[in-house]
Order: structure tokens, then C-alpha cells, then sequence
């Protein structure tokens, strides 16, 4: 066999590949095809890895995580990297449906005038944080889920770990029923608040049915009744565990730092 000097690391082997780089041992010329080529291998890569996973994770969300954990992820996008895609296509629905505003204002004529200023200017602090942090709002709730998964099915042999990357997919994808809520609101821009808040928990009801189904599929629960209830029960616990730990921290920042929040709220009311 020929013996190849290595282009980039200029080491001597033989074969298709540089054992000592990876380099290919035949390397052509760059050209506009080749380029336009590469691009259109890498879209496709792209489009197939995510459709792929997003079909999967529809039709079979617990075996498709199980296979993932068991080592085959050669066509599924990686968690982190679906987590934060599927949040911001939420987000950019999120924003152009303007649910924030939409409440505010229902408020505001259930209560025969304008809200506050102060109100609008909170409501609209926060949900401004929360369009430009997507990814990290849904990653906060994934370490209580994550944990109390792995508390209720720790006999089930799955690290820690494994159930933080079980629920970074499944938090992922509920962004995507969340894409399907938004895209009614946008649709329809009149609804009312009741219809609203009635759409809402249609969501929330449909986010913990699909938990269930989830994590009794994941985990092969024999009772389908009570093991979808138990997947039920890890997303609950596992926002309530969560809305603990924060207001418990808001309580402590509350007590030692009164009077310095005080005065940094006076300074921000003052009119300039």
C-alpha cells in the first residue's frame, strides 16, 4: 500500500485517513460546487437529525429517550441543542401572539379601566425577561423534575443524570405543544380571557398526560394506570418542588435585604 505524507500534521501512514489527525489522505481542490454541496449536506443533516427527533419523541417518547440513555443518538439532535431550538421558535410565537398585553388588557376592561402603571410596567418586566432568557427559564425547571423522577423511580436503575437529559427532551417538547396553543392565539386575536385561561389548561392538562405517557413507557410500568399517574406526579411535585425553592429563596433575600429593595423599587418610581 502507498505511503501518504499527511497534509496537515505531515505524518507518514497508509490507508484513506491520517491515524494521527483524521485527515483525508485525498483532499481535491475547493470549488463552488463542492462548497455549495457542503451546505446543502449540512442542511439536510440539520432537518432530518430535528424532524427525526421531534416525530420520535411524538409518537414514542419513552422509548425514544430509553434508546438515547442506551447509546443510540446518531439520529437524534442532542438534548441541550433541542431544548434551546424548540424554545426559541416558542418564544418568537410567543412574542408575535403578544399573550402578555392580551391579558392585561382583558384585566384592565374586566376592571372598567386602565391597570396601573406599575402593573403594566411588572407584567411587562417579566415577560420581557422571559422572551429573552427561553432557554434558561425551561432549564430552571428541569433539575426539581429531574430529581423528583429520579426519587420516584431510583429502583429503575437511571442515574441523575440520565433523568436531567430524560426531562431536558420532554421540557423541549413541550415547548412544542406550546407552539400549537400560540399559533391559536395568533389565529385567534379576539378571544376573551376566560378563553384563554380555558386554552391554558387544556395545555397544562395535555403537558401532564404526555409526561405520563412518557415516563411509563420510559420505565416499563407494568400498571399503565398508575405508572402514567406516577410520570403525572413527577412533573407536579416536580414545579411545585421548584416554586419552593425559589420562594424560598426570595424569603431570604426579602429578610436581609429589605431595606436596600426598598430603595432600589422608590429610586426606580421616581419620575426622572
Amino acid at each position: 500500500m502507498e505511503t501518504t505524507i499527511c497534509k496537515n500534521c505531515e505524518a507518514e501512514y497508509q490507508g484513506k485517513f491520517c491515524p494521527n489527525c483524521g485527515q483525508k489522505a485525498k483532499t481535491k481542490r475547493i470549488t463552488f460546487r463542492q462548497v455549495m454541496s457542503d451546505l446543502r449536506d449540512q442542511f439536510w443533516h440539520f432537518d432530518k437529525g430535528f424532524l427525526f427527533t421531534i416525530i420520535a419523541l411524538v409518537k414514542q417518547p419513552g422509548h425514544t429517550i430509553r434508546d438515547y440513555l442506551a447509546g443510540k443518538r446518531v439520529n437524534y439532535v442532542k438534548p441541550m441543542k433541542y431544548l434551546f431550538w424548540m424554545a426559541a421558535v416558542s418564544i418568537i410565537l410567543s412574542t408575535w401572539s403578544d399573550l402578555e398585553g392580551r391579558i392585561l388588557k382583558s384585566v384592565a376592561q374586566q376592571r372598567g379601566g386602565e391597570l396601573p402603571a406599575a402593573s403594566m410596567e411588572i407584567g411587562h418586566r417579566i415577560m420581557e425577561w422571559v422572551n429573552k432568557y427561553p432557554g434558561l427559564v425551561a432549564l430552571f425547571t428541569v433539575p426539581t423534575i429531574a430529581f423528583v423522577g429520579w426519587l420516584l423511580y431510583r429502583r429503575k436503575g437511571l442515574n441523575y443524570a440520565e433523568h436531567f437529559t430524560t426531562n431536558i427532551y420532554l421540557m423541549a417538547q413541550l415547548n412544542l405543544w406550546n407552539m400549537i396553543t400560540t399559533t391559536i392565539l395568533i389565529l385567534l386575536p379576539n378571544l376573551s380571557l376566560s378563553s384563554i385561561t380555558v386554552l391554558s389548561s387544556v395545555q397544562w392538562i395535555i403537558w401532564a398526560i404526555y409526561y405520563g405517557w412518557a415516563y411509563s413507557t420510559l420505565h416499563g410500568d407494568r400498571k399503565l394506570f398508575l405508572g402514567r399517574l406516577k410520570g403525572v406526579a413527577v412533573l407536579i411535585l416536580g414545579y411545585a418542588l421548584f416554586v419552593l425553592f425559589i420562594s424560598l429563596i426570595m424569603s431570604t433575600v426579602i429578610y436581609f435585604f429589605e431595606d436596600n429593595l426598598k430603595q432600589f423599587f422608590q429610586t426606580q418610581t421616581q419620575p426622572n
